[in-house]
């Protein structure tokens, strides 16, 4: 069968990237666009680099000024700036380079907004246009003019995904795209602004959409998606060196004072007054039930926390509150193959506890065989998953508290629930999974495609 051709474009949380990496060593010829989009946390770097992060802009990061160990980004991988990455993508695909439609491209985009009559010309033929008032058309007609530089190379892909709300390049450009879908459907398409909209008209315009959030089948019903289907979110599987996981161990120990280690890396964001699904973790609910533990049991137990999220200040205040801040270890955010060194030299993994699912955080931890604390809501996974993740699932400080006992009074146990956690990845969520979905969607996507030119 010949290599199937896919152009992911898009590339939040590196979901791109890992997709693009994990099909690429199954014989898929992938390529990844990532343009006008700067965040560390969307780079390869961040997966398949190892560096120190703290000197580093979050969301500039100047990758010249840091020591990346020999890492080298795939050829597959391009970025910059919107024309930058068309430029590059007519190449990856052997088309000819047009000197001038860079230039070309800015004007176009700059006057279109200027001229009515021309954004009146494209609505009557674009459906891209229904979508939006009146009042939005203009900026919808630079947004045309835009995708449609990308529509030739865009052709030549057997398979276009868009990544969240960068379907919309494809959409513009008149291309068939398949969407894939990282918590942007949740809430965006149902809010009254420009993103909202385009998000809506973006997911509505795709051929399908994969969905990776299992609570999002609701979003998806509510939308009114033709064609849609679940997909695990991506994993990394690199596996963390063992003399760096004991090394790393002993020192937060010994750092600690401890024989029992918590990691509990989400961002710190929790406002109990709000608890807005989009951005809570419910890490109070976490600290707290920590803090009951200790004081139940008077464990010789650690914790390690990450640095970063709006709720940084509440979270050491409650910590102090609680007693506990002396058992607590702050570290910078980790890049992955870090990530994973962490979670491998700690005895369980603490998630979110608020939402009811799980993103890429709680399967990483899952395939380091660490048993995974966390709230899931499992009357909405049985859609995505056939057998339900051997999680220990707490929704509140007691639970937390009760789970984090039974781990540490009885090892034995907490590694068999480890090694279980294990075996459940391998069978429902490994890129081995992954791939299998993805060749399910281009194959749907392809006999569609047969069938309508039939």
């Amino acid at each position: 069968m010949p290599s199937v051709r896919a152009v992911h474009i898009g590339n939040v949380a590196n979901n791109a990237y890992l997709n693009a990496k994990l099909l690429s060593t199954r014989g898929w010829d992938c390529v990844v666009v990532s343009n006008d989009y700067t965040h560390v946390m969307g780079c390869p770097e961040w997966e398949d680099a190892r560096f120190v992060t703290t000197s580093l802009d979050e969301f500039v990061p100047d990758w010249e000024s840091v020591d990346l160990g020999g890492f080298a980004r795939p050829d597959w991988f391009v970025d910059g700036p919107f024309d930058v990455a068309s430029a590059a993508l007519r190449h990856r695909h052997g088309l000819p380079a047009r000197p001038t439609a860079t230039f070309l491209a800015r004007v176009q985009r700059r006057v279109v907004g200027r001229l009515p009559m021309l954004s009146r010309f494209l609505q009557e033929r674009h459906p891209m246009y229904r979508g939006f008032p009146v009042t939005e058309r203009n900026r919808v007609a630079s947004l045309i003019i835009a995708g449609s530089g990308m529509r030739e190379a865009l052709l030549r892909s057997g398979l276009v995904v868009g990544y969240g709300t960068s379907g919309w390049i494809p959409r513009a450009a008149g291309v068939p795209f398949v969407a894939f879908e990282h918590g942007t459907i949740r809430h965006l398409p149902f809010t009254d602004s420009f993103e909202g909209r385009m998000c809506r008209d973006t997911y509505l315009a795709a051929a399908h959409v994969m969905i990776t959030n299992c609570d999002n089948d609701e979003a998806a019903r509510r939308l009114g998606l033709r064609s849609w289907s679940f997909v695990p979110h991506p994993v990394n599987e690199v596996d963390p060196e063992p003399q760096k996981v004991a090394a790393l161990r002993s020192r937060l120990c010994e750092q600690l004072g401890c024989d029992f280690l918590v990691v509990h890396p989400p961002r710190q964001h929790w406002e109990p007054s709000i608890r807005h699904a989009d951005w809570e973790k419910g890490n109070d609910i976490f600290l707290r039930g920590f803090a009951d533990f200790v004081g139940r049991t008077g464990a010789r137990a650690g914790c390690v926390l990450i640095e970063w999220g709006r709720s940084l200040d509440a979270s050491r205040g409650l910590l102090r509150e609680l007693g506990i801040a002396g058992r607590v270890a702050w570290l910078p955010i980790q890049p992955g193959l870090q990530l994973s060194e962490l979670m491998a030299a700690c005895d369980v993994v603490a998630d979110q506890f608020w939402l009811g699912a799980f993103g890429s955080l709680t399967p990483k931890a899952m395939r380091l065989s660490r048993p995974v604390l966390l709230y899931l809501n499992e009357d909405r996974h049985h859609w995505c998953f056939p057998e339900l993740p051997p999680v220990l699932n707490c929704r509140t400080p007691a639970q937390v508290a009760d789970h984090l006992s039974l781990c540490w009074r009885d090892r034995s146990w907490m590694r068999q629930r480890g090694e279980q956690s294990a075996r459940w990845y391998r069978r429902f969520h490994s890129n081995d999974v992954i791939a299998d979905r993805f060749s399910q969607v281009e194959r749907l996507i392809r006999d569609r495609r047969e069938r309508s030119s039939s």
